[in-house]
């Protein structure tokens, strides 16, 4: 909703959202009753959805207190960190799906060109790093 540095961050948790959405309606329609038995699986849609969690609730706090620009390194590196955690569950997900003609096509739809997200740069590990040896006046 808004356009400055988070927009991008909104549209991937967006996106990211009707992935887990997709991916666990297809779990259950393709495993049923077994996706209780399958834990590993039902534990990545858990990660995604965590993470999800995390990156949106890292977000709207950012945006309630009035989305200071001293902020936003925290922002980044806490949004991106999710956005990979994410990508990497779905990835291993969609690699131990049992049902691997269900596996290819979940893979051609989520990850057409391959996985392309990175966790957060050392550029902004070291502004978050020199910005929590700042002394505060708050």
């Amino acid at each position: 909703p808004y356009n400055d540095e988070t927009r991008r961050y909104y549209q991937l948790l967006t996106r990211f959202s009707a992935n887990l959405a997709m991916l666990s309606d297809i779990a259950m329609l393709s495993l049923g009753a077994d996706l209780k038995r399958k834990e590993r699986i039902s534990a990545r849609l858990g990660d995604i959805l965590s993470n999800l969690y995390l990156a949106s609730a890292t977000l709207k706090r950012y945006n309630d207190e009035g989305r200071k620009t001293a902020d936003l390194p925290f922002v980044q590196y806490a949004v991106e960190d999710c956005l990979h955690n994410m990508q990497h569950a779905i990835d291993e997900l969609i690699s131990n799906f049992p049902n691997k003609i269900i596996s290819k096509f979940l893979r051609a739809i989520i990850f057409p060109l391959g996985t392309w997200l990175n966790k957060p740069s050392d550029e902004i590990a070291q502004k978050v790093a020199q910005l929590l040896q700042t002394p505060c006046i708050c």
